[in-house]
């Protein structure tokens, strides 16, 4: 188990000169994008995923602390383990990926994403993603991709 020594009510660990909300699982945020490209940067990865649902609060301008984070994803940190959770890559290809986002989207839930342009087709019951990119271009069926996302995205898979 690792302890952290300090306040971390008031120790201060970033300045955001705007509110930064995170609740929105519907659509674009500011904090949720900036999140997922977090993700997706410290990994190296070409594309990253994040499950919205998760947030509880949204940040406000100002100092916040560890805390304030914390509150943010207050679910994910499971006591049993005493761990949060943490981020994972894998390789999957074009086509597993596309299917899986299809499986997300039809039961209702939404993702963010890093890096990926998502098309859906809301009037199909199946097959609602029309299309997935990345830089620009149609993922390939068969290629893989290095793919990155928290426990939060794989709980929902």
């Amino acid at each position: 188990m690792i302890i952290y020594r300090g306040n971390i009510f008031n120790d201060n660990v970033f300045y955001s000169e705007v509110d930064l909300p995170m609740q929105n699982t519907a659509g674009e945020s500011t904090a949720g994008n900036w999140s997922v490209d977090a993700i997706r940067a410290v990994t190296n990865a070409e594309i990253a995923f994040e499950n919205p649902t998760y947030a509880s609060r949204d940040l406000y301008r100002g100092y916040s602390s560890t805390a304030d984070f914390f509150n943010v994803f207050p679910h994910i940190y499971d006591p049993k383990t005493e761990n949060t959770w943490s981020v994972k890559t894998f390789e999957l290809t074009g086509a597993i990926t596309k299917f899986l986002i299809a499986g997300l989207y039809r039961s209702g839930l939404n993702l963010r994403v890093s890096n990926a342009k998502v098309v859906l087709d809301l009037n199909k019951s199946l097959g609602q993603v029309h299309s997935v990119e990345t830089n620009g271009k149609a993922l390939e069926g068969f290629k893989k991709y290095k793919i990155a996302g928290t426990d939060g995205v794989l709980a929902v898979f």
